[in-house]
Order: structure tokens, then C-alpha cells, then sequence
């Protein structure tokens, strides 16, 4: 009998520790390729793969770029993330691209030109900059993309 109740108390423990990641409800591709195919390997050239996960009414959207391979995400896609601006946009013509953005906030992303420039039209005096939450300051976009950490410990 107490057998019994220690597997019980440790399985309780263990239910405990697990989390809801939720399940990928759809894939597509973004891009000049529009054909996602179970098959690929490598996202495809000028393309951003994206993965939707869902788990309730809660919506998070995985990206991996142009020949990067695909690989099984790793992680819980719904963790509390570390938002890294207030805003995000075009100065140059004033386009505010934040709520665009906001969709392709998870855990493990890089935000990179390649997304933004699909919610932007290009031009030459295009200045892609956006406001940092902690310093309050508008900061350039850095050409190597910014990563989307968790509000876990740092």
C-alpha cells in the first residue's frame, strides 16, 4: 500500500512538472514559393517557413529562413516572452509595422530584414529602427536580426 501511494504521489509530482506545449495546427510558407510540401527538408530559397502552434485560444507562429534546414522545435512555443521593442517601423515614412510583427513572437524566433521586408515596401531611404522597452530609446534594426528570448531567468 505504500508502494501505491509513493507512485501516486510521484506521478502527481511529475504531471506537475509537465507543460502544455500545445500542437502545430498548420504550416505555410512565405515567400515566392508558396507551396509547403510535408517532404522539404530546407525551406526553400526566398522563402520563411512558419509553423503554427496552438494550444486553447492562444496563437504562436515558429520561423525558420531561406535554406535553413527544418528541424522539430524544441521548447515550449508558448513561455512568457521578452517583447524587445515598444515599436517597430519605417521612419522614413512613418509605417508603424509592431502589430505585423507582434504575430511572430515566440520563443526561439529571429526576427530578421527578411520578415520585415514583407510588410515594408522597399525604397531607398528606408530606415528600419525600432524603440527599446527598457532604455525607452529608438535603436537601429541590427542587419543580423534580433532573437526572441523567454522572461525566464537570465
Amino acid at each position: 500500500m505504500c508502494l501505491i501511494r509513493a507512485f501516486t504521489a510521484l506521478d502527481h509530482f511529475l504531471s506537475s512538472r509537465r507543460t502544455d506545449r500545445g500542437c502545430i495546427t498548420q504550416k505555410y510558407l512565405l515567400g515566392e514559393y508558396s507551396d509547403y510540401d510535408e517532404s522539404m527538408t530546407h525551406v526553400p530559397e526566398n522563402c520563411i517557413y512558419v509553423e503554427v502552434w496552438t494550444k486553447g485560444n492562444q496563437v504562436r507562429r515558429r520561423l525558420i529562413y531561406e535554406l535553413e534546414e527544418i528541424t522539430p522545435y524544441i521548447g515550449n512555443p508558448f513561455d512568457p516572452i521578452r517583447t524587445p521593442w515598444t515599436w517597430i517601423g519605417d521612419v522614413s515614412t512613418d509605417v508603424d509595422i509592431t502589430a505585423a510583427v507582434e504575430k511572430y513572437l515566440m520563443p526561439g524566433n529571429e526576427i530578421r530584414l527578411d520578415l520585415l521586408l514583407l510588410f515594408l515596401h522597399w525604397h531607398e531611404e528606408m530606415e528600419i529602427r525600432y524603440v527599446h522597452p527598457a532604455l525607452g530609446q529608438e535603436l537601429l534594426f541590427p542587419n543580423s536580426g534580433v532573437s526572441i528570448g523567454t522572461n525566464g531567468p537570465a
